[in-house]
């Protein structure tokens, strides 16, 4: 494809959208004079080899590369544009363009506008122009353009922003009232620039009331102005990371979400900024956690304790129930009853049973043990619930779930030093998620028979709840 004689290539190329390759790198174009919409609309390249262009000759080149949407790296190191008196829109539309190298002579946007996309100011990029090998920045496209001017040639990238993740976890997402929650604030610098001049800000919920004493940064102790966006951290290099620790304070009523924010932000062609965020959820005095979920397979919560008080000694049989009095700071057991949570998370639906024990009751020193007592504790109207959304602020309780195990006890009587019974069973494809068995609270009464035990003691027994695999 002999071009020597060739003095007009425009619109050579034009509206050849489906053109996804093109090798004119052997291009005669030492006569060319005219490369108007030379590449228009070539929009399926993403590669164009021009750098053998001879483009001394030429006088115009509007719209020569308008509309090439998919054209990502553009080399003009070699244009002489000496001669160019136009450039009109000649990167207009070209979007995806993001590496241009530029020469001595390669000068287009100083008479003209050729229309060069902005680069989005984002989370990616600055909305600058940087040399790759000279670090010389034009602070947009049309500065780019219209400033250069052939006296700093480079290869010229999207210049790519500094970026800065946080992560705040706490050490517990289920928590009582009163309790210490200790917070862990990572930072980290995930890009290859510098981030200048940062600062990071907390911000408390109500029912958080933070340690300043607590306040570590690398392990260090810090003042609390670290985090509460009073100091400047300086600078945050490439790949580096800085971990606050500190510890909160918690306070409000059972099943609240408290939510603590982060908030870090720094320097880099104007303020970047970057939020985080993480939620505690105080639970009801009344129930025993289980710290860490390690097993796909076990018990989350379970009653903290059934207490019936001052009981007189009688000749005759008593059943007492649970007095509301003694269950009055930081729960709602009264109105919503007790529960034990469960989950099975396991891949295989194999199964399980929840079984309970009552011990033989026994005074403080373990000097009297009512063995073969006959104390009986019933709980009646218990109820499986499904839980959805588990520990999440989205969290919902079905109380008419459906593919619920095949046996749910509704009423059962425990005897003291008895064996086990048998709550729940979940055969095989029952019981996966999360479930739980809802005791009311006016349901669970103790029997105590005539003449049990001696006076002014206090006589305790221990209930076991225990998750087996096999149904």
């Amino acid at each position: 494809f002999d071009t020597s004689q060739v003095t007009n290539m425009s619109n050579m190329f034009d509206g050849c959208r489906g053109l996804q390759t093109l090798d004119v790198s052997k291009f005669d174009t030492s006569k060319v004079t005219g490369m108007i919409y030379m590449f228009r609309d070539c929009s399926g390249l993403q590669t164009l080899d021009v750098t053998k262009f001879n483009t001394s000759q030429v006088t115009y080149m509007w719209n020569m590369f308008s509309g090439c949407r998919g054209l990502q790296t553009l080399d003009l190191s070699n244009f002489d544009t000496s001669q160019v008196t136009n450039t009109d829109e000649m990167f207009d539309n070209c979007d995806a363009l993001k590496k241009i190298t530029l020469g001595a002579k390669s000068i287009f946007g100083t008479k003209t506008n050729t229309n060069l996309p902005s680069i989005a100011d984002t989370s990616l990029y600055t909305g600058r122009w940087i040399g790759v090998n000279t670090s010389n920045t034009y602070s947009d496209s049309n500065t780019f353009m219209s400033n250069y001017d052939g006296s700093v040639p480079d290869t010229y990238v999207w210049e790519k922003a500094s970026v800065l993740n946080s992560t705040l976890e706490p050490s517990s997402v289920r928590v009582h009232s009163e309790s210490e929650v200790e917070w862990t604030w990572k930072i980290t610098n995930s890009s290859s620039k510098s981030a200048e001049n940062v600062y990071s800000d907390i911000t408390l919920p109500e029912g958080l009331k933070i340690d300043k004493n607590s306040v570590k940064k690398n392990n260090l102790p810090v003042s609390v102005d670290d985090i509460n966006g009073m100091n400047n951290l300086g600078t945050l290099s490439s790949n580096e990371t800085v971990t606050f620790t500190f510890k909160t304070i918690v306070s409000g009523k059972p099943d609240k979400w408290l939510e603590l924010m982060g908030k870090v932000t720094w320097e880099d062609n104007g303020i970047r900024t970057v939020n985080s965020s993480n939620k505690v959820k105080i639970i009801d005095e009344e129930q025993k956690d289980k710290g860490n979920q390690t097993n796909d397979l076990e018990l989350l919560s379970v009653p903290v304790g059934f207490r019936y008080g001052i009981l007189n000694k009688s000749n005759t049989p008593q059943t007492i129930h649970l007095n509301a009095r003694n269950y009055q700071t930081h729960t709602n057991v009264v109105t919503d009853g007790f529960y034990t949570r469960l989950r099975d998370d396991r891949t295989k639906d194999n199964g399980w049973k929840l079984t309970a024990q009552l011990s033989d009751f026994s005074d403080e020193t373990n000097s009297t043990v009512l063995t073969n007592s006959g104390i009986a504790l019933k709980m009646e109207n218990m109820k499986i619930e499904s839980i959805k959304n588990r520990d999440s602020p989205q969290e919902s309780i079905d109380q008419n779930p459906t593919g619920t195990p095949s046996t749910v006890s509704t009423n059962e009587t425990l005897i003291s030093g008895q064996a086990a019974k048998t709550l729940i069973n979940a055969q095989a494809n029952e019981g996966h998620g999360t479930w739980q068995l809802r005791i009311p609270f006016d349901k669970v009464s103790l029997t105590v028979p005539a003449n049990t035990g001696e006076i002014n003691k206090n006589y305790t027994a221990t209930l076991t709840w225990s998750l087996d695999d096999t149904p």
